[in-house]
């Protein structure tokens, strides 16, 4: 079903590239103290593959690695070191994320928006989703696309051409 082994390749090399000159010769951020075998630039790479695979799951990532891709991944650290690595590792995450948007996207960019229904119109008044805070609760509005009133939010996206979302808001 999945092959997490290319496509943790393709993240591997795609980062080493936007990283180049931020690692070490071993793929890890230039940090004091012990040299750890699955380098940080690993852990990113399976992050993003594992996200890529729409692999919601960190306990079936490890089973699957630890069964069937036990050979490919010889220095995998347990889930729980992952875990606590990844987290760690998230700004760097999220800049080669938004580095690897950003080569993708054409000077052509789409924004579109779209209504998110939090309930039906008629439950709106006894509806207590979302309005502890009033910056963030929903509204009755109306969207000329569908000609209707809904309750809820309006979602805005900005997407490149390519049909590649690179931010959204509420």
């Amino acid at each position: 079903m999945h092959n997490i082994k290319n496509t943790f390749d393709k993240f591997h090399k795609i980062i080493l590239g936007i990283l180049k000159t931020d690692i070490d010769n071993q793929g890890n951020f230039i940090k004091p103290g012990v040299i750890p075998k699955f380098s940080d630039i690993e852990i990113i790479a399976l992050s993003l593959a594992s996200e890529c695979l729409s692999i919601d799951s960190e306990n079936y990532l490890f089973g699957k690695l630890k069964t069937e891709y036990r050979d490919d991944f010889p220095n995998l650290i347990d889930r729980s070191q992952y875990n606590l690595r990844r987290r760690k590792l998230l700004h760097k995450i999220e800049s080669v994320r938004d580095k690897m948007a950003n080569k993708l996207i054409n000077q052509e960019n789409i924004v579109d928006s779209k209504p998110v229904e939090v309930c039906k119109l008629s439950r709106s008044t006894c509806s207590k989703v979302c309005k502890e805070n009033f910056e963030t609760s929903p509204d009755k509005e109306f969207c000329s696309a569908q000609n209707s009133f809904y309750y809820g939010h309006k979602l805005h996206g900005i997407c490149s051409a390519n049909g590649i979302f690179y931010s959204f808001s509420t």
